[in-house]
């Protein structure tokens, strides 16, 4: 069963998901006590190119651009226990603004992120951060058939967003603070509508902190992870939409199952093994389009065998893992998958989250789950 749907409708939908997450991801990790904590606003100016990860956007390398940001964070104290496993990072908010210097192919680009900034050794004048963060990018104009067909490496308005980043702060004075930083910022719609090549901004420039940087008085106490390992199984079920190329096609609807066996499990990470089971419908059509032999519903099932790796921080959990087929009637992506998502615990038991299915960096579909452990 092929399944249509107009590109508004896609779109929203996006937006839609993204915001709930974007404001799970937020909202869950904030200690009970937020209207008492002090806020930190930090200004980040970058200067930055389009990294050309294929020749098919050679095009795109017109001229280095500035990338600006801004951020409110709150300084962790301690009070839960993620927090001291991590020694005291901030979260907040990030804004992202750029106008890729009059590029006419993208124009403006506009971002919203949950975000967490990592420190090995806070409290110090001089450290050394890294930062995740995770939310909604727009891109003023994406590809068009008709008034924009150059533009291949991006096919909606809408997109997800992630940037890594690592810096180097120094305390000038007790209001003043100042950082170097690079980083890398990616735009991508997991092929939910093609062409889904991706946007990746290299860039590197300078932050200054416009109100006093938190510190926490009490002694700072290393953390040992002293759980012991422990087992568990969850099975996880969800689906999404994809779109195959040209762009232009109908949008195709796919469902996932994953049997998941964690066989290695402490505070901040775990590993596991797992079965994947796979329907989806644009694998169907591309098989027809490609004359396979009959052709059914049942030879767009595909079945996996995954190897995962987990970080967990608080009720957020970040997965990358690598697969192989074991059955596939579809040849065209090869024998290998991989991916990575983003999951926040209910409860003890129930999980929301994404994932994001690629074959070596191609992102295939985002696939919309819910997770339950036992």
């Amino acid at each position: 069963m092929v399944i249509i749907l107009k590109s508004r409708v896609i779109n929203k939908t996006i937006v839609a998901y993204l915001l709930i997450c974007f404001n799970s991801m937020l909202n869950a990790q904030v200690s009970k006590d937020t209207s008492k904590a002090k806020l930190i606003h930090r200004l980040n100016t970058q200067y930055g190119f389009i990294i050309v990860h294929r020749s098919s956007i050679q095009h795109f390398s017109q001229t280095h651009f500035s990338v600006f940001q801004y951020a409110l964070m709150k300084q962790c104290n301690r009070t839960k226990k993620w927090e001291n496993e991590y020694n005291a990072p901030r979260i907040g908010a990030n804004f992202i603004y750029s106008n890729f210097a009059h590029n006419t192919l993208l124009h403006q680009a506009f971002g919203m992120q949950a975000m967490i900034d990592f420190c090995r050794r806070p409290y110090k004048k001089n450290s050394t951060h890294f930062t995740m963060g995770c939310g909604i990018g727009y891109i003023q104009t994406p590809f068009n058939k008709d008034s924009n067909f150059k533009n291949i490496a991006i096919g909606s308005h809408f997109n997800g967003l992630i940037q890594l980043a690592f810096s180097r702060e120094i305390s000038m004075s007790k209001n003043i603070a100042a950082a170097a930083q690079v980083s890398i910022i990616h735009f991508s719609n997991g092929a939910i509508k093609v062409p889904n090549l991706g946007i990746n901004i290299a860039s590197a420039g300078l932050s200054v902190f416009l109100s006093p940087i938190e510190t926490i008085t009490q002694k700072f106490k290393p953390y040992h992870d002293s759980l012991k390992s422990k087992r568990y199984t969850e099975i996880i079920a969800g689906g999404g939409l994809k779109q195959n190329y040209p762009a232009g096609s109908a949008s195709f609807g796919i469902m996932a199952m994953r049997f998941q066996h964690y066989f290695f499990v402490k505070q901040k990470k775990s590993y596991s093994a797992g079965l994947d089971l796979f329907y989806d419908n644009g694998i169907y059509a591309r098989m027809r389009t490609d004359g396979y032999a009959n052709v059914n519903q049942k030879t767009a099932l595909q079945l996996g065998f995954n190897l995962q790796y987990q970080q967990h921080i608080g009720r957020i959990s970040i997965p990358i893992f690598w697969g192989t087929y074991l059955f596939s009637n579809y040849k065209g992506n090869g024998l290998f998958y991989h991916g990575t998502g983003i999951k926040y615990a209910i409860n003890r038991q129930m999980q929301i989250g994404v994932i994001l299915k690629t074959h070596f960096a191609k992102a295939d579909y985002f696939w919309w789950n819910m997770a339950y452990t036992f």
